[in-house]
């Protein structure tokens, strides 16, 4: 979401965020699942580790970016919900990376100037 001639908005900076999985994450958990022979079909739910704030992740990308970090804040009162990998990480032994890491996987800071 790029454009110039405004900044976006950003509701409930403070908010916790974990909604992203790393593909090598997504691997491991179906290997270990196709390992385990469960004959029973089940649901359950996957993100990254570790939530941070929604304001903690832009800080880091525009760190990362080296760009000034404008924010313009829009006050909301709904809540974010988190991911929870609980089931997943007791049957499956599921260790997904945390939201950090995969930022850092995927935006390696010494390629970052071909990017922008």
């Amino acid at each position: 979401y790029r454009l110039w001639w405004h900044i976006p908005p950003l509701f409930n900076p403070d908010n916790f965020f974990n909604s992203m999985i790393a593909i090598d994450d997504i691997a491991a958990l179906v290997s270990s699942i196709l390992a385990s022979k469960s004959d029973s079909s089940e649901l359950f739910t996957v993100g990254c580790s570790d939530p941070i704030k929604i304001r903690d992740i832009i800080n880091e990308l525009a760190r990362l970016y080296q760009r000034p970090t404008q924010l313009e804040v829009v006050e909301s009162f709904t809540s974010s919900s988190i991911i929870s990998n609980r089931k997943a990480m007791s049957k499956y032994n599921y260790k997904p990376m945390s939201v950090l890491e995969i930022i850092h996987q995927y935006l390696p800071s010494e390629s970052l100037d071909a990017r922008v």
